[in-house]
């Protein structure tokens, strides 16, 4: 699965300027590592991340749009050289094309500076806002917020500010998750959209916010297989001018699920 190219493939197509047109695209949870599962034998399963990863950028790069990332970018605080080779080479295809990338930090890899602000393209976002305006469009406004454990997370919600578009987090949300979680979507003043890292399910709810707001909240969900228990398709999103959102598939390892409950479907699977 390693990305042997030097150049980019030609865009496939180009989208009609009369239809609707993409703002961004939306990722969390790539795990960036050499093998998939750390536990396996030899880290036989490889290039996983990797292979995802080359396909968002690949997409944005198509949609000529930035590419936001919600946190759990690296799977530890401390990632192996090859895995920042591979995430460096890929933010080097966005930076060629001029398209942004605006990324949190997870529970996973927090650190001050950030590991991916070692390169000189992506933008960190915890605590800040940045902004980006598309020909003919107003301004799209982004906040950040890097994880943040549940006794801190209300006094950052309250420094949202009010002209905030989106929000980029990476939290556990007890909309999502039934134990350990830090706060709930409730909470969260001001934004129109939220997406948010961590819950490695890709889904889409809506909620309204501690200010009247209602919100899309969109959990793109983890790149790749982390666990045989978690879901074996992986998506990344799509945000549109008018409104919606469109699942992205992207390509991911097969994983065959057999059924057995009798000698002769255990032969017939043999």
């Amino acid at each position: 699965m390693k990305d042997e190219r030097t150049t980019r493939p030609p865009f496939s197509h180009k989208k009609d300027f009369m239809a609707k047109r993409p703002l961004y695209v939306a990722s969390s949870d790539w795990h960036g590592q050499i093998g998939a599962w750390t536990q396996a034998p030899a880290n036989r399963i490889t290039g996983d991340s990797y292979f995802a990863l080359k396909q968002i950028v690949d997409l944005c790069i198509e949609l000529e749009v930035p590419l936001l990332a919600a946190g759990d970018l690296l799977d530890c605080d401390r990632p192996d050289s090859s895995t920042l080779r591979e995430i460096f080479q890929q933010i080097d295809y966005l930076k060629a094309a001029k398209l942004p990338l605006l990324f949190t930090q997870g529970q996973h890899e927090k650190a001050y500076p950030a590991y991916l602000s070692l390169h000189d393209w992506p933008t960190h976002l915890h605590g800040d806002t940045a902004s980006y305006a598309l020909p003919g469009y107003k301004y799209l406004y982004f906040h950040g917020l890097d994880h943040h454990h549940a006794d801190h997370l209300q006094e950052a919600l309250k420094k949202i500010p009010e002209n905030t578009g989106v929000l980029l987090c990476h939290q556990v949300w007890s909309n999502f998750m039934g134990v350990g979680c830090e706060g709930s979507l409730e909470m969260i003043p001001h934004a129109a959209t939220v997406i948010t890292g961590d819950y490695h399910k890709h889904l889409k709810i809506k909620v309204t916010g501690a200010t009247g707001q209602e919100m899309t909240v969109l959990s793109p969900g983890a790149t790749c297989l982390q666990d045989i228990t978690e879901p074996a398709e992986h998506f990344a999103w799509v945000a549109y001018d008018d409104g919606t959102f469109e699942s992205h598939k992207l390509k991911s390892r097969h994983v065959f699920d057999v059924g057995i409950s009798a000698k002769p479907d255990l032969d017939a699977f043999l």
